[in-house]
């Protein structure tokens, strides 16, 4: 690995350590949860993508349930575009997203929440090199965030900061050299910025993830696997931990 990434690999190790030394919380609640997505994309003169997606996540209604389809959890959609400079550099901008999102159900207050809304845009820088075989990807993003929580009448602002590494790794076909499939492996941490922020959810979420992508034709790629998360809530000393089970389905036009 050259310098960038070992320094890529020290800070995604030194955040971890970070929001589960800050995370540390006296009430945890374990979720279950499935997350599926939609997304249409476009190829423009081998640079640009643009793309639409749409989100929709249920969960368990009670920690010892096993349906995981039984309570909704999330509807969104959002609009991207993104350019590539070459193979190992990316940008996308994010101009839109629309999110209503309802709590993870862990205590009594959670049933009688009502829904949040939150419009979303976000820009992100992606660098992608390979070792060996095996491709690796960092991602750095910040989101900026105007979330309106009932009762509240107005929108609040949060900024957040996301840095995403990921490794992957290609498997081809032995006839025509198509890929068949690719495993992966990635790390996420999220860092809230702002004024509307309380210091206990600085290191507010983390996620783990493992899954596999795979072309179903030349138009529809399918990713499936799973990911754990986990983030503090409101209070402060509430944990949530959510193990999801997700599917992801790509049409490229």
């Amino acid at each position: 690995m050259n310098k960038r990434m070992w320094k890529m690999v020290g800070m995604i190790f030194l955040l971890f350590n970070c929001q589960f030394l800050f995370a540390q919380a006296p009430v945890n609640y374990t979720h279950f949860t499935y997350w599926s997505r939609l997304t249409v994309s476009k190829l423009y003169a081998k640079k640009w993508e643009f793309a639409a997606e749409y989100q929709h996540r249920r969960q368990t209604y009670r920690e010892d349930d096993l349906n995981l389809m039984q309570a909704p959890l999330l509807h969104s959609f959002r609009v991207r575009a993104r350019y590539t400079v070459s193979d190992a550099l990316t940008f996308a901008v994010i101009p839109f997203t629309y999110f209503y999102a309802s709590p993870l159900l862990g205590n009594e207050r959670d049933y009688m929440r009502k829904p949040d809304k939150e419009y979303r845009f976000a820009g992100q820088a992606e660098f992608r090199q390979k070792i060996g075989k095996t491709e690796v990807l960092n991602r750095y993003g910040y989101e900026s965030r105007f979330i309106k929580r009932p009762p509240d009448s107005l929108f609040r602002y949060i900024g957040r900061i996301r840095v995403r590494l990921l490794l992957e790794h290609p498997f081809f076909s032995k006839t025509d050299k198509k890929e068949t499939f690719r495993p992966y492996a990635s790390g996420e941490v999220f860092l809230n910025t702002g004024a509307a922020v309380e210091p206990t959810r600085i290191f507010e979420h983390t996620r783990l993830m493992t899954g596999i992508r795979f072309p179903i034709s030349a138009f529809l790629r399918v990713d499936a696997g799973y990911q754990y998360a986990f983030r503090v809530r409101r209070t402060g000393f509430e944990k949530d931990h959510e193990h999801t089970l997700f599917t992801y389905f790509v049409f490229q036009l």
